[in-house]
């Protein structure tokens, strides 16, 4: 079937609306014709009906907010404690019955149910608490703590006088003192603030040995492990990542592809602006070796604005040998440059041809949260939901599960950088269209907060079932806002 889309300000909401109506998919979230995952048409003319954005999560007392799909009859938050509370007898036997679970257990905050019938449509909440299907056969998700045999919780706590509550992250100020404390104890790569533990990555490289049971297992009250490998801590993560009884292929219609598409539609020539989430393309990386005739696709983030300057974020890595910023593709129309670099940050700024200056918009963002403010690593709410959208996976939901510090890599023989300037990172747990392999192009997405749409981040790293996203302090005090 034919589709031309006349162009309009809401031509992406009505646009993807059409594409979704026409899907061979089905969205886990609604049970319903796929709204968040995209593939390429050839438009239609339709009507641009302005449409009221569809709710999915219910604000409560509680940081964490509840999915709109969360039908139990009780909330596993407790208020006294303002922390979330034990599961009851009867709490567990309505989840057993309702999802004919053989299994219920927690990584918390993390609540994992163990059924070879997950609901349709899916829940991302159990009672209030974020909450993982997986299939029988699977084997239990690997802890989030280290496994290098040096924690003794009969040390005596190094902080005793450093304490954050589990449903906030800790202050710059406490993570910079907490590092600077256990640097006496190690040699310290990163640090991972979780809700409930630390997880400390030490160095490899200055060939220091350390004793079983010879480090704090307590540091400022939260439960303390460490991280000894060649192997960074985050790529162990990797068995996190199987496929699971959520995973969209199994929700498709009989016949179709489980091979999830991108979306090669061109926004500009549709309807005549450029929005987050779009497809955005390298030019050709390198004449010759074994980068030539390639490309790179990512997915654009946001536009900025600093005085009289706008600028279109983009994946950096993404753009390594070139410096023109195509759309969709490597042979489409080149819509701007990249002007300037945050290498740290995984993000390149983009000027805009003069052309295509006037067709830059953050009004839409396809599935996920409008973006409407840029923010640093001290507005990231732990315990809270964020979205994003990308070419490639659709709509994602992100749940924030802490920060990390992490020494920024420096070469040989140089000194290394004091605490105070290491770079903070948001760790955020992944649900949706997440399996073994993170799809690609999903990088450079800006991770926007619901409710309240402010950007904490732009995807970069994603591991299985986590990411992690530096923050964007840097951007906010150089004078940056979302145009």
């Amino acid at each position: 079937m034919a589709l031309t889309l006349t162009p309009s300000p809401r031509r992406r909401a009505i646009g993807v609306q059409i594409l979704q109506k026409l899907s061979p998919y089905t969205d886990i979230y609604t049970n319903s014709p796929s709204r968040g995952l995209r593939e390429s048409i050839t438009p239609v003319s339709v009507p641009t009906v302005p449409t009221e954005p569809e709710q999915r999560w219910i604000r409560t007392d509680a940081p964490c907010a509840r999915h709109i799909n969360d039908k139990a009859p009780f909330s596993l938050w407790d208020n006294d404690s303002y922390d979330f509370g034990k599961l009851t007898k009867q709490e567990g036997e309505w989840i057993a019955d309702a999802y004919k679970a053989t299994k219920i257990s927690f990584e918390w905050p993390i609540l994992i149910i163990t059924t070879d019938q997950p609901p349709r449509p899916i829940t991302l909440t159990v009672g209030g608490v974020p909450t993982r299907f997986l299939p029988p056969a699977s084997t239990p998700l690997a802890s989030l703590a280290g496994t290098a045999p040096y924690s003794n919780p009969r040390m005596p706590d190094p902080c005793p006088a450093i304490t954050w509550p589990n449903h906030l992250n800790p202050t710059r100020h406490q993570m910079n003192e907490l590092i600077k404390t256990l640097q006496a104890f190690a040699s310290i790569k990163k640090v991972y603030f979780f809700s409930y533990h630390i997880t400390v990555e030490l160095d490899v490289e200055d060939g220091v040995t350390y004793k079983p049971k010879s480090l704090p297992g307590k540091v400022g009250g939260k439960l303390t492990t460490y991280h000894h490998s060649n192997e960074a801590f985050f790529n162990t993560m990797n068995s996190h990542g199987r496929e699971r009884v959520i995973d969209p292929a199994n929700y498709q219609t009989a016949g179709t592809s489980a091979t999830l598409p991108n979306d090669d539609t061109d926004y500009l020539a549709n309807s005549n602006l450029i929005t987050p989430g779009v497809k955005v393309s390298s030019g050709q990386l390198m004449n010759a070796g074994p980068l030539a005739n390639t490309s790179m696709s990512t997915t654009a983030g946001v536009f900025l604005r600093k005085g009289s300057q706008i600028r279109l974020t983009v994946a950096h890595h993404g753009f390594l040998g070139s410096t023109n910023v195509h759309h969709p593709n490597p042979t489409s129309q080149v819509i701007g440059q990249i002007v300037e670099t945050y290498p740290e940050l995984d993000i390149a700024m983009v000027q805009m041809t003069p052309a295509n200056q006037g067709r830059a918009s953050n009004s839409q963002y396809f599935q996920a949260e409008v973006p409407r403010r840029l923010v640093g690593g001290s507005e990231l709410r732990k315990w809270d939901w964020y979205e994003l959208d990308s070419m490639s996976t659709g709509l994602l939901a992100l749940f924030c599960d802490g920060i990390t510090l992490a020494h920024p890599v420096r070469p040989a023989g140089h000194p290394k950088i004091k605490v105070s300037e290491w770079k903070p990172e948001a760790v955020l747990q992944v649900f949706g269209a997440s399996n073994v392999t993170m799809r690609d192009g999903l990088c450079g997405a800006p991770i926007v907060s619901i409710g309240g749409g402010e950007v904490v981040g732009f995807f970069h790293l994603g591991n299985g079932m986590m990411a992690q996203s530096a923050t964007l302090d840097d951007l906010v005090a150089e004078g940056w806002e979302l145009k």
